[in-house]
């Protein structure tokens, strides 16, 4: 039978100390990764700067990819794997590393876009953003995202929350792919149209129902019925929710706790923001294509 934890055992993890060192490893982390970027970049542009060019591409646009890569992967292997199966407060070294990556690409990626280096940003519903020119949207994200990986890579309760988010990274690939399409010189609306869907398709599939999934996932490992007492609180499903909210916060300090809930208000509401945009762009795209097709 999985160990019910209590807030008195995130004690030493929760000590003025403790919290000390776990800020310094994770700045340290964080740091590493955006310098890691930030080499990388100079480097792929001075060595691959003009065919880069010549294919309409930056080094940040590589950059880029390899963060949807790598954050969506460590999600991934959060969602499909075991790690979370007996408790939501897990932090292996692969989770501190795939963080602080993410976290890292975060700070690179403002940097990039203040800079005006690489030609602008994309956001997730496809807008290219002009260089020195964030979005309130983007700097909502950004912000979070990095505040929530410091947090978790900090304070080391309810961890699966921001690591299993990551996942959603990998629906930006098809965003980058329907960008790329729709700069295409010329441009096929066909290719276009296509990858249009392909990003929809990817949005739901790898960002709007994420967040859901956390809660449900949560829900059910916190629920979970281990002893008698528990029983006879009942095994429907207000009963499992009340057992899964009083474990939560049993087992978190009260800031780990709303800036979990937070972050998760603030991601289900850009998430859903993005994927409405995107339907609405595909919707457009497809009533074009209708009327200049239609024989008239």
């Amino acid at each position: 039978m999985p160990k019910i934890e209590s807030v008195e055992e995130h004690e030493d993890a929760s000590s003025t100390e403790q919290l000390h060192a776990n800020l310094y490893d994770a700045l340290s982390t964080i740091s590493t990764a955006a310098a890691a970027y930030t080499v990388f970049d100079a480097v792929i542009s001075r060595v691959a700067g003009r065919r880069l060019a010549a294919a309409r591409l930056s080094a940040p646009d590589i950059s880029f990819l390899i963060n949807s890569v790598l954050a969506g992967l460590t999600g991934a292997r959060v969602i499909f794997g075991s790690t979370f199966n007996c408790s939501i407060h897990a932090y292996p070294e692969w989770i501190h590393r795939g963080v602080g990556a993410f976290a890292g690409y975060m700070a690179y990626d403002l940097a990039v876009l203040y800079t005006g280096h690489g030609g602008g940003d994309l956001l997730p519903n496809g807008t290219v953003l002009a260089p020195r020119k964030p979005s309130a949207e983007l700097l909502v994200h950004h912000v979070m995202a990095f505040l929530g990986s410091l947090g978790s890579m900090t304070f080391r309760q309810a961890n699966f929350f921001p690591t299993a988010t990551l996942f959603t990274e990998l629906s930006l690939i098809s965003v980058f792919a329907a960008q790329r399409a729709r700069d295409a010189v010329p441009r096929d609306s066909g290719k276009y149209l296509t990858a249009l869907k392909a990003r929809l398709i990817c949005t739901l599939l790898f960002r709007t129902f994420v967040v859901p999934f956390t809660i449900f996932r949560a829900y059910r490992v916190l629920g979970k019925a281990h002893t008698i007492d528990d029983l006879r609180d009942g095994l429907g499903f207000l009963a499992t929710a009340r057992r899964a909210w009083r474990r939560f916060r049993a087992q978190t300090t009260g800031f780990v706790r709303y800036a979990t809930l937070t972050n998760l208000v603030v991601f289900t509401g850009l998430n859903a923001l993005w994927t409405v945009q995107i339907a609405r762009t595909l919707a457009k795209e497809m009533a074009k294509t209708r009327t200049l097709t239609t024989p008239a």
